[in-house]
């Protein structure tokens, strides 16, 4: 059977069974069944047009090839057409580095924390200026407050300067490390001023070492 040109076909149009939507198909299709598009199950299609309005969707012969599955959607978050980056190796031990270097910038202030607040010159002060002593008598009453407690606590000094000491050597160690590993300028930077830092730490570390040694040939 020889085929009908496109020109000269008719189209049926005619209600989905399953759905009432209205849709069409060529004539060619008169009697067999194909597929709603907006429900997706088969009807079978009449052999001339219902009464409904002329502008309808198209429907598709029962095992027509169908339009392929959309690609799957970017992550949440993701660009489209984003591609992935690896980590930089660097961003662990630059993490490392840091948080050390925080740890041994706050071991001395934690120190002189713990000194000012046990040594009683709180106490000390608020005692000269109720009996109005001159500036002279007042630091002598601090510094000999402070001399006791130093004395007094020597073992709580030298705990506070070691582990200033292994703050301080791990975060060199793990920005070395990371300094060597890193991908980007950026990271060597950040790492740089990492190190600076923690070396800024080394004059701290060496008044500690003095206090505890004075404590300890106290």
């Amino acid at each position: 059977m020889d085929a009908v040109p496109a020109e000269d076909r008719m189209a049926i149009q005619f209600r989905c069974t399953g759905c009432g939507q209205s849709i069409e198909v060529d004539d060619e299709f008169a009697g067999r069944l194909v597929g709603c598009p907006f429900c997706h199950s088969s009807v079978a299609a009449p052999a001339a047009s219902q009464a409904i309005p002329a502008a309808v969707p198209q429907a598709t012969p029962m095992g027509a090839p169908t339009q392929p599955f959309p690609a799957p959607m970017a992550p949440f978050g993701a660009m489209p057409g984003a591609v992935m980056q690896a980590p930089d190796p660097a961003a662990r031990w630059c993490t490392i580095g840091l948080v050390c270097g925080i740890l041994s910038w706050i071991s001395p202030f934690v120190l002189g924390m713990v000194m000012v607040s046990q040594s009683g010159m709180f106490q000390e002060i608020q005692r000269l200026q109720a009996a109005n002593a001159d500036q002279k008598a007042t630091q002598d009453a601090i510094s000999n407050a402070l001399k006791q407690w130093t004395e007094d606590h020597g073992t709580t000094i030298v705990l506070f300067t070691l582990t200033m000491g292994a703050f301080i050597i791990l975060g060199l160690a793990a920005s070395i490390v990371g300094l060597i590993r890193a991908r980007s300028r950026k990271a060597q930077g950040v790492i740089g001023v990492i190190m600076c830092g923690i070396c800024a730490t080394c004059g701290l570390l060496q008044v500690l070492a003095g206090i505890a040694a004075g404590a300890a040939a106290g």
